[in-house]
C-alpha cells in the first residue's frame, strides 16, 4: 500500500465516521416543528419584539425563538422547539422612552435614546408562561397578555 492510498484510506474512514455521526443526530423523539402564533399585550397587538422559549422539565436542547412583527411570531422548525418538549416563554417589545444618555462611542457625539420593555417582567425576565409542543404537527400558539400593574415606561 502506497503512502498515497493511506492518506485516502484515512480520509475515507474520516468521512465515513462523520457520516454516521451526523445521521444519528438527536435520535426519532427530538424532531423538531415550526410555532407560529399571534401576541397582545392589555388587548393591543405587540408590533415589534421577541419571544424565546427556554427548555424547562428535562426538555432537551438549547433556548430557542423569533421576532415579534405586526402581532405575529413565527420560530422555523430548522431552529424549532423540540416535538414533545416543555417551554417557559419570555416575550419582549423593546420601545424607544423620551430618556437619553451621553453617547458612549462619540463622548461629544448625539445623545443616545433609551429603550424599554414594553412588556412586563411577569412575562419575560420573570415569565410563568408555559408552553408544550405537540409530536404530531407544528403547533400554531396565541398569547393573549393581559396586562399587570403599570406599562413600563408609564
Amino acid at each position: 500500500m502506497t503512502c498515497e492510498s493511506r492518506w485516502r484510506l484515512s480520509d475515507l474512514t474520516t468521512v465515513s465516521l462523520l457520516a454516521l455521526v451526523t445521521a444519528g443526530g438527536c435520535g426519532p423523539g427530538s424532531a423538531t416543528r415550526e410555532l407560529t402564533g399571534k401576541i397582545t399585550y392589555a388587548g393591543k397587538v405587540v408590533e415589534k419584539g421577541q419571544i424565546v422559549l427556554v427548555p424547562v422539565d428535562g426538555t432537551k436542547g438549547g433556548s430557542t425563538g423569533g421576532e415579534i412583527e405586526g402581532g405575529y411570531y413565527r420560530v422555523s422548525a430548522e431552529k424549532g422547539p423540540i416535538a414533545g418538549g416543555s417551554y417557559r416563554v419570555e416575550i419582549t417589545s423593546m420601545v424607544k422612552s423620551n430618556r437619553t444618555v451621553p453617547n458612549p462611542i462619540v463622548p461629544n457625539g448625539p445623545r443616545v435614546h433609551l429603550y424599554d420593555n414594553d412588556i412586563p417582567e411577569q412575562y419575560n425576565s420573570e415569565s410563568t408562561l408555559t408552553i408544550s409542543i405537540s409530536q404530531d404537527r407544528s403547533p400554531t400558539h396565541d398569547f393573549d397578555l393581559p396586562a399587570v400593574g403599570r406599562m413600563p415606561g408609564a
